[in-house]
């Protein structure tokens, strides 16, 4: 997921063709359900994956889009009818996550989407003690 990750953000899809860069996109797209749809749950799996769908998001409709106005539109028309898909899916793992005691406040956090393995941890600042954070989907 992370060469498939970096592969979206780096030069293959901004020199590649249109059929290759459509390609490379859709495909990732689909390998990202894949892993979420699975009957076994790996939250952390599942952040890498989400990570990619957020990364072929931000080309088809970010700041940094590559697909323009007068391109053809399958990919961007995949992505707004897989949302009620997605929203299925993040309910099932907050299920999980609520059920395996994962969702507490705690004062340590990593990335949601992060671009390495294994993830770096941050710290919530020891002086300030009323505050706690609570990462979705995380452990």
């Amino acid at each position: 997921m992370f060469f498939v990750n970096r592969s979206i953000s780096g030069f293959m899809v901004m020199t590649a063709s249109m059929e290759c860069r459509d390609l490379l996109l859709t495909n990732a797209y689909k390998c990202a359900l894949e892993i979420l749809e699975h009957e076994t749950i790996d939250i952390d799996a599942a952040r890498m994956a989400l990570g990619v769908i957020s990364a072929t998001l931000r080309v088809s409709f970010g700041k940094d889009k590559i697909i323009q106005d007068n391109e053809k539109k399958s990919l961007q028309l995949l992505q707004t009818q897989i949302c009620h898909v997605l929203c299925k899916i993040f309910n099932r793992y907050y299920d999980y996550c609520h059920a395996q005691n994962l969702i507490v406040p705690k004062r340590t956090y990593t990335q949601l989407f992060p671009p390495v393995y294994p993830f770096p941890v941050n710290t919530i600042d020891s002086n300030v003690p009323d505050e706690a954070f609570c990462e979705m989907l995380s452990t």
